[in-house]
């Protein structure tokens, strides 16, 4: 009986003991929260860019597929000349 009672007042002061360092590790954590600054603001930088991603559509219509081909192409080729004369 006396070992029975020993036993629990061991599992209890043990068990009081992990208690107290899991409230104090939180109300450490807590404690640190109140620390944090939150800081809400604007600023600019310019910066050059080094790739440009344009997708371009062009239509044509033709019956016959041959010549709208063609067509297609020298658009393309047009449009390949205009933007590089345009620095792009």
């Amino acid at each position: 009986m006396k070992t029975n009672n020993i036993f629990m007042a061991l599992a209890i002061v043990l068990a009081s003991l992990i208690l107290a360092f899991g409230f104090n590790k939180a109300l450490s954590d807590f404690k640190t929260l109140e620390r944090s600054v939150s800081v809400k603001g604007l600023s600019q930088k310019e910066v050059e860019a080094d790739t440009l991603i344009l997708p371009i559509k062009f239509t044509r219509s033709n019956n016959n597929l041959t010549n709208l081909y063609e067509e297609l192409e020298q658009d393309k080729e047009n449009i390949i000349k205009f933007l590089k004369e345009q620095g792009v």
